[in-house]
């Protein structure tokens, strides 16, 4: 058998794919860092050997247990409830996690979209005084976060999510803050605000007054 479909290469594209799904969990999981992942995964595309594609992934374990919500497929999902001390861990790979409506938020919250998209809407979640801490990490996905007005926003990350001043989203007094931490590589993070607005576009939109 000749072409892509030779045995023999379909392993190795296997091979490739779960190699390179690994790296991007364990950069998810700052078990890599930026460089260290650009790098074993630029030599993950350039290899052709079985053997040299598990060497790249050979010194990384495999994901502890922790509480969490882990998505690897589109119908596919568990939901355990976090412990105060811990954070609440949504982690999507190749699928997707929607969390709508009231559903309950802790205050330090770690998101990852691998090869997939999350979207957070905080419009009917009681957030309480004080800052709510939401790391998020988008590689080759999407993370869209709406939150409602009255909550102030303060975004810093790197990629193309940027950092907003606070002031942008009209605190409503309550106190209430959603600190945004995180990565995009090859991804992107949007913030919208109420009905729809998305946060990047909100300095344009007030320098026009």
């Amino acid at each position: 058998m000749n072409g892509d479909q030779h045995p023999r290469r379909v392993a190795v594209r296997e091979c490739r794919e779960r190699v390179v799904e690994r790296l991007s969990t364990a950069f998810a999981e700052d078990e890599l860092a930026l460089d260290e992942f650009d790098r074993r995964a630029d030599l993950a595309h350039r290899t052709d050997d079985e053997e040299e594609l598990r060497a790249l992934v050979a010194d990384l374990d495999e994901a502890p247990g922790t509480t969490s919500l882990v998505r690897v497929a589109p119908t596919e999902a568990l939901a355990v409830r976090a412990p105060e001390a811990a954070p609440t861990r949504l982690r999507t790979i190749f699928g997707s996690v929607q969390r709508r409506g009231a559903w309950s938020a802790s205050k330090h919250m770690e998101v990852s979209a691998i090869f997939g998209n999350v979207e957070l809407d905080f419009g009917e979640v009681e957030l309480p005084p004080g800052v709510t801490y939401l790391r998020v990490r988008a590689i080759f996905g999407n993370v869209e976060i709406t939150v409602p007005p009255g909550v102030a926003v303060d975004c810093d990350g790197r990629g193309i999510l940027g950092s907003f001043e606070s002031a942008n989203t009209r605190p409503d007094g309550r106190g209430r803050v959603l600190r945004i931490e995180g990565d995009a590589i090859f991804g992107s993070v949007e913030v919208r605000v109420g009905g729809g607005e998305s946060h990047l576009a909100l300095p344009a939109r007030l320098q026009r007054r």
